[in-house]
């Protein structure tokens, strides 16, 4: 029979409930407790005292409901270790036990605070989604949170990153400019002066101001132990036709120590007094460039596989390739481009579809799948927006339309395309705050609206993208 322990306090984040312990026979000797965190919600704090040499299994489960329950493998003493992923205003039940002695538990009981109005999200949905979790920007009237939904549609992480950029000019707005996951949490670039990486438990990996003459924009992505970092910078050949010209490059970041350990200039392939201006968003580098700034490439996403990235620019409505591999002679070299409708500058690209049946437009969100097909979310080419699937074939200079997911609504700005199990696609339209999932013979499974309480106000522009997500690697 356990021993019961005292009544915690409530407080800001939750209140701590009782604690006990358990065991038989002649068991190792230790202590442990778990309560809500104080800086975030869905976290706890979680210590043992006591059995260094000795792995603990720490287990976390909601005393109502079929809910189902968190375990974590901790190692030897700890001290306010975090657990995430937890439910807001509900109260959990916690053991800790050596990994070799199931009976041997310490037990007790928190309940989480509720959710600030931030996170007051409304979301309505026909059919059925397949994912288990996803991740978003989003937040209601005040702040915009990084947060990840898991299959109800329920806050299960959220992070703001203002730990980590309050100093940093422009970054206590929390403006997400670009988020992707990582293989322990989120990346994310702040208000175009920051980006940085956190892990599922709230630890910062890595963290870096952008130059202020070279500020990022629009993407990160992570692979492996780098992480590449968009950015833009004035063109070489600036001013052009009376105006300053903008255009884009890729940062390389060491994720071990956050020092730059590479950087790729489009400008060194591509200049705007050779190729003439695609499609420009007027204002858009105001800051720091000037109103009258003209947008050359407008990249809006990065994705790297085996030292290629590819980048999806809307301006010239193309993919470009480029050899990121450091210890590579050709690093930073133009491998080839797709363009994707005639009247762009890269027409004729260097891939072609020879049938003639592969277009898009304005397009977002282009990544590898593979080593010979990508997809991406083309946003304008048709009458309706969707995702499509390219197969590349390098050899033969051909890029050939393989798969398309159509949606309902023609979504003119931003936007993503995920594929997922079973040949699904989740798509986001971003404008009219729609997630759609695509099954794999092209019916809507599923659509789901995200929108904010009556009278509310969305705290960011439009739903710049909708990932799946593994919230428990």
């Amino acid at each position: 029979t356990g021993t019961t322990g005292t009544t915690g306090t409530t407080g800001t984040t939750g209140t701590t409930g009782t604690t006990g312990t358990t065991s038989t026979g002649t068991p190792l000797e230790f202590t442990a407790d778990c309560e809500p965190s104080s800086s975030n919600t869905l976290r706890a704090k979680c210590s043992i005292f006591g059995g260094s040499e000795h792995l603990f299994l720490l287990t976390i489960t909601p005393t109502d409901g079929e809910h189902t329950m968190l375990s974590f493998i901790l190692r030897g003493e700890v001290l306010d270790w975090t657990a995430w992923g937890l439910i807001a205003d509900t109260e959990y039940e916690w053991t800790i036990n050596p990994l070799a002695e199931p009976t041997n538990i310490r037990f007790g009981t928190f309940t989480t605070d509720v959710l600030a109005d931030d996170f007051d999200f409304v979301m309505d949905t026909e059919g059925a989604h397949t994912y288990d979790y996803i991740a978003t920007a989003f937040g209601c009237d005040n702040q915009s949170y990084l947060v990840v939904l898991d299959a109800e549609h329920r806050v299960r992480w959220y992070e703001d990153f203002g730990a980590f950029t309050g100093g940093i000019a422009g970054g206590g707005t929390r403006r997400f400019n670009g988020f992707r996951a990582t293989d322990s949490g989120m990346s994310a670039i702040i208000h175009r002066s920051w980006a940085g990486e956190v892990r599922w438990n709230g630890e910062l990996v890595w963290g870096v101001p952008a130059e202020f003459e070279r500020p990022f924009h629009h993407d990160l992505f992570i692979e492996d132990d780098t992480a590449y970092v968009l950015f833009g910078e004035e063109a070489s050949d600036s001013p052009f036709m009376g105006n300053t010209v903008v255009t884009d490059g890729v940062q390389l970041i060491d994720r071990s120590t956050g020092e730059f350990i590479g950087t790729v200039r489009m400008d060194d392939s591509l200049r705007i007094s050779e190729l003439g201006s695609g499609f420009n968003i007027p204002a858009y580098w105001f800051m720091p460039f000037g109103f009258t700034a003209s947008d050359f490439l407008h990249t809006n996403s990065v994705h790297v596989r085996n030292d290629k990235l590819i980048m999806s620019s809307l301006a010239m409505s193309s993919v470009i390739a480029v050899d990121v591999d450091p210890t590579s002679a050709g690093f930073g070299d133009l491998l080839w481009t797709l363009a994707g409708w005639d009247t762009s500058p890269l027409a004729p690209s260097d891939l072609i579809d020879p049938s003639g049946a592969l277009a898009f437009e304005q397009q977002h969100h282009a990544q590898w799948v593979d080593d010979n097909h990508i997809t991406l979310w083309d946003n304008l080419s048709g009458t309706n927006s969707r995702a499509i699937r390219i197969e590349i074939d390098e050899t033969t200079e051909q890029a050939v339309l393989e798969k398309s997911w159509d949606v309902s609504k023609l979504c003119r700005g931003q936007g993503s395309a995920f594929l997922m199990e079973d040949d699904n696609m989740l798509a986001t339209c971003a404008q009219e705050y729609l997630i759609y999932e695509i099954d794999g013979e092209g019916d809507e499974a599923a659509v789901t609206q995200m929108s904010c309480p009556a009278g509310g106000t969305a705290s960011d522009f439009f739903l710049y993208r909708v990932e799946p997500v593994n919230l428990f690697p």
